[in-house]
Formats: C-alpha cells, structure tokens, sequence
C-alpha cells in the first residue's frame, strides 16, 4: 500500500489552493495514489487524525493505460475542463479591457501541450494561445 510521506503532507497543508493542486497532481503521479486519497491524507492531518485514518484501499491507483476504470478518451481538440475557473482569472493587467475580458471567465481547461489552467469564456470555436508555452490551440466544444 502506498502512502504519501509525512513531510510531504505537511508541505502540502501550508499551500495555497493552486500550489496545493499541482503539488497533489505530482504526488499522485510519482506515490500511484489518487488525488482524492491525498486530499483527504491531507484533510486528516489538519484535523489531528492518524495514519490508519488517512489511507483507504479504496482511493489507491496505479495509473495504467489498459485500465478499464479510466475515463474515455477525448477526441482530439477537446478541452480537460478544470473546476472553480474564477481561480484562473489573470488579474495582473487593471485596464478597462482587461477587467471586461476576465469577466467573460466562466470556464478553466489545461493547456493540451503543457498543461498549464487557462481561463476561457464559453464562447465556441476559440482560439487560444497559451501564455505559458506560447502554442495556439482551438477548441470546437
């Protein structure tokens, strides 16, 4: 059974919302254990609860692509949406057009080349180009 070091829990319960994500993604890929399992890894030891509470056979994975549970593969072009996209509004521009275009965010997907969050309307087709990695992509849905 895999379980996630204590310092590593503990780094995590002392990051913000963003860094706690990216952290918990990397943790999952390099232990084989769902994020979802780290959460509540992380959840237990803010409340002051054990090891033995901490892990459940249920939550563990190891990631596989013959895997039957795993979910469907996009087609090409489809976005990986991301929940709470108000958390991916760029806010570091005050003019006028920038603050109208950040509130037309309702939706956040990951980059497909590198994964960085986007925030994006919901408007379709749309073309992005990716701050981080600077490629284009479109999205039909």
């Amino acid at each position: 059974m895999a379980s996630i070091p204590m310092a590593e829990l503990q780094a995590l319960s002392s990051m913000d919302d963003y860094d706690k994500m990216l952290a918990m993604d990397r943790l999952s890929k390099q232990y084989g254990v769902s994020v979802a399992n780290i959460d509540k890894q992380v959840s237990a030891l803010a409340s002051g609860g054990g090891m033995s509470e901490m892990v459940s056979n249920d939550d563990l994975y190891v990631p596989s692509k013959s895997s039957p549970s795993e979910p469907v593969i996009q087609p090409p072009g489809a976005p990986t949406y991301l929940e709470n996209a108000n958390k991916f509004r760029m806010k570091y521009d005050p003019s006028e057009e920038s603050v109208a275009r950040q509130s037309q965010v309702n939706q956040a997907i990951l980059c497909p080349h590198c994964s960085a969050p986007l925030g994006i309307p919901a408007a379709r087709p749309i073309k992005i180009n990716c701050p981080n990695c600077l490629q284009e992509s479109t999205f039909y849905n």
